[in-house]
This record gives structure tokens, C-alpha cells and sequence, in this order.
């Protein structure tokens, strides 16, 4: 129907698509061998353009294979245990003050992220956390170590775990288990047993960091780091609000790329790579500019 490039213009459509019709050769117009030229007149190539002269352009996106990325982090909820000891994490503060709240992360909508990088090479883990707890949504993590097998990295704070069967199920079917100990708290002596004997599950201890309180002010005597960020190449983040985060000490979500609940999933996709072609350049937005003058391994 010539809805390609030669519509780009009434007077180059017109001039190149009567000219074809000429030059249909006598055979194939006594035939009707073809599709397009025919029948064509000037009126008809002018109401096409008329048709089409509100239609949006397609998208032109820069979506590299995901194949580097070692993982794709979501968090799946809006709760955790730890906030009631930890009164400085970022979870105790409104992180999305400024954003609009399209609402929590529904299964559906985290799944469709995953298997749409999926699409575009992801090989890595997917690892279920941030400022959350996984295990407090319990049934959607099980459906998501059955339909990942082998390819979920579950962090939690492990109290939430039970010594049963289904939980059994899910550390068989996870990559990896890592249960962060914090001082303060304990877990059961069963699940502690259940821990052991399984190769897979991981315990790391860690500080209740000041995260939420560090911000340092860059002057222009401040040195920076020597290295450049590389987070964007192992790690993209979805939050619980859908919103699409470059890196977890971003929690305020500065970095703007989008939220998936209300942008194109592609067009996510090829803002977060411009964002991290930009910082692999060395061109850092003011929240990277925090973490390199800290000297924050990277």
C-alpha cells in the first residue's frame, strides 16, 4: 500500500508512486500482476497523507543484548521486619515523596519486566531484593522460584522462614539463598537447622548502615574516585512502585528513567541504556557524584 518511507512526503510519494504506475509494463496491467500502482491517483496518495498526519512516529530504541547483566533485581513488596531496629534505612523515610504512586508491584507486571529482558538476552539471576522482604509475600516468591528454576537469588533476613516443606521447595529451586544476619536478630534453632543442610543458602553478616542520613555535599576541591561506575553493566533494579532504579544507593529514585506500570517497557529499556552509556563515559549525575567522592567500591 506504500506505507513505508515514500510517505514521508506528499510531494515525493506523489511524484515516485505516479511514475511507478507508468512503468507497469503491459502484461502485468492486462494481469493485474502487482498491488499498489494501479489504480493510483493523486486524490488517493493526498488522502493517505491526510489519514495519517496525526499518527505518532515510531520509536527508534537503543537496546543493547542483555547478556552482560548478572542480575535483575525486584523488589517485591513494600514490607520488612527490620525497620522497627533500623530507624535509618531509607525504608523509614518516603522514597517516593516526589514520584506518583501507581501502587504496589502486582506478579503480572514484575514477570512481564523479567521475561521481556528475557527476550533481549538476560542470562543472569534474579535476585529478589532491596529495601524489602521477600518472604513476607511467600506465595509469589514459590510461583517465582517454579517458574525460574535454578535462576533466583533470594535476600532475606531469614526470621520470616518456617522449617516446612514449602520452604524447603523454595531454597531447592533458588540459585542461591543469602540471609543477611543483622546484630539483634535471631532465628529459630529449626530454621537454623534447615539452613545447614542446604549447600545453597548463604549468611552474610552485615552493619545497620547511616545510608539514609549520608549526603555529602561535592566541592570543588574534592577529589574523585579514579574508577568509573560499573553498576549499570551487572545490574538493572525495579522497585516496588515499578519504578526503574540505575542503582539501589539511588533510593530516592533521582535517576530518572520510568515506571513500568505507566511507560512502554521498551522505552524503559532504552533509557536506562542511554543513562548507562552516559555514566560509562563519565558523564554522572549528581547522586553518582555522592557515591564516587566517598570512595564507595564500585
Amino acid at each position: 500500500r506504500g506505507v513505508h518511507w515514500q510517505m514521508a512526503d506528499p510531494s515525493i510519494s506523489i511524484r515516485r508512486r505516479l511514475l511507478r504506475s507508468e512503468r507497469i509494463s503491459t502484461e502485468n496491467r492486462r494481469n493485474r500482476q502487482g498491488f499498489q500502482h494501479f489504480d493510483l491517483t493523486e486524490d488517493i496518495i493526498n488522502q493517505q497523507f491526510m489519514e495519517n498526519s496525526k499518527a505518532p512516529l515510531l520509536p527508534i530504541y537503543d537496546i543493547p543484548d542483555l547478556g552482560f547483566l548478572k542480575y535483575l533485581s525486584v523488589e517485591m513488596n513494600d514490607a520488612c521486619p527490620l525497620t522497627q531496629i533500623h530507624d535509618k534505612c531509607p525504608r523509614n523515610h518516603d522514597r517516593f515523596q516526589d514520584k506518583e504512586d501507581y501502587g504496589i508491584l502486582t506478579e503480572q507486571e514484575m514477570c512481564e519486566w523479567i521475561d521481556l529482558c528475557i527476550s533481549y538476552g538476560f542470562k543472569g539471576l534474579i535476585t529478589l531484593h532491596n529495601y524489602n522482604e521477600p518472604m513476607s509475600t511467600r506465595d509469589i516468591v514459590k510461583r517465582m522460584v517454579t517458574r525460574y528454576p535454578n535462576r533466583i537469588s533470594l535476600w532475606t533476613s531469614g526470621i520470616l522462614f518456617r522449617s516446612t516443606n514449602e520452604d524447603q521447595y523454595i531454597i531447592e529451586n533458588c540459585h542461591d539463598v543469602m540471609i543477611s544476619r543483622y546484630d539483634g536478630i535471631e532465628i529459630c534453632q529449626n530454621v537454623k537447622l534447615m539452613f545447614d543442610a542446604f549447600p545453597n543458602v548463604k549468611q552474610q553478616k552485615y552493619e545497620l548502615d547511616n545510608r539514609a542520613y549520608e549526603v555529602l555535599k561535592i566541592t570543588d576541591n574534592q577529589p574523585m574516585s579514579s574508577k568509573l561506575c560499573t553498576r549499570p553493566d551487572w545490574e538493572i533494579i525495579l522497585n516496588n512502585r515499578g519504578y526503574i532504579n540505575m542503582c539501589c544507593g539511588d533510593w530516592r529514585g533521582d535517576i530518572e528513567i520510568g515506571n513500568i506500570k505507566v511507560d512502554e517497557p521498551h522505552t524503559l529499556l532504552h533509557r536506562w541504556n542511554i543513562k548507562r552509556q552516559e555514566i560509562n563515559r563519565g558523564i554522572f549525575p549528581d547522586t553518582c557524584l555522592d557515591c564516587l567522592a566517598k570512595g564507595t567500591p564500585i
